[in-house]
This record gives structure tokens, C-alpha cells and sequence, in this order.
């Protein structure tokens, strides 16, 4: 692959466009990315590096993280792996975070917190 980074229609223009967190900005900057050739590789650059800031192949960093689990949602179907899907569940329950849920108690209506495993690891 040829060094995308040079091909780039954003070559001359000020990082602030991509970085700045304004909404105008980050429409300036997906403008900017909608016709460039080398959008596909960009993003790819994002999404392999956990870039969490900025606007990269044309997506804020809301927009790159449902692609990437639109992809691995694709990647999944494409080969067919039930099993695998829940196999991986089946792990990542048995060594998944706990995060408290919270109950009143009838008797005195003050919170009681309560252990319960919520699964986050496997999303990327």
C-alpha cells in the first residue's frame, strides 16, 4: 500500500478542522473527507490506532465506533459463526465486570447496591 497520509485531500488544511470538537468543524472536515480518495485507508488508520478524537475517514468517533461494530456484526454473519458467538459469550460471562444495580428496600426506601455482571469486553 502506498503512503496514503500524502494523498490526502486535509494535506493543507489546519488540524483545528479535526480536532476542534465544534459541530461546524467537524461538518467543514467531513466536506473535506467526502471526496477523498484515500477516506477508506484513513479510517482504517483510526479504527487499527483507538484514535478517540477527531474526525477520520469522514466519521466523528461515535460514527467510527458503530462502524465497527456494524463490521464485526458483517464479519460474524459472513462466516456463520453461531457457535463461536456463543462460545465467546458463554467466556465472557464467567469473567465479565460487575457494575452495581441499585433496589430500594421496602422497609427503609434506602438504596441497597447489589452485585451483577454486565459483559463488556468483546466488543472490540
Amino acid at each position: 500500500m502506498s503512503n496514503w497520509r500524502s494523498e490526502r485531500n486535509c494535506i493543507d488544511t489546519h488540524p483545528k478542522v479535526f480536532f476542534s470538537g465544534y459541530l461546524r468543524d467537524e461538518e467543514i472536515a467531513k466536506a473535506i473527507c467526502a471526496s477523498c480518495s484515500v477516506r477508506k485507508e484513513c479510517l482504517q488508520e483510526a479504527q487499527n490506532n483507538g484514535e478517540d478524537y477527531g474526525i477520520w475517514g469522514g466519521l466523528n468517533p461515535e460514527e467510527r465506533f458503530k462502524s465497527f461494530l456494524q463490521q464485526r456484526l458483517q464479519d460474524r454473519r459472513l462466516t456463520g459463526s453461531q457457535h463461536s458467538i456463543q462460545h465467546e459469550s458463554t467466556h465472557l460471562a464467567s469473567e465479565s465486570l460487575s457494575s452495581p444495580s441499585y433496589t430500594l428496600d421496602p422497609k427503609i426506601h434506602t438504596p441497597q447496591v447489589s452485585q451483577k455482571p454486565v459483559v463488556w469486553r468483546g466488543l472490540f
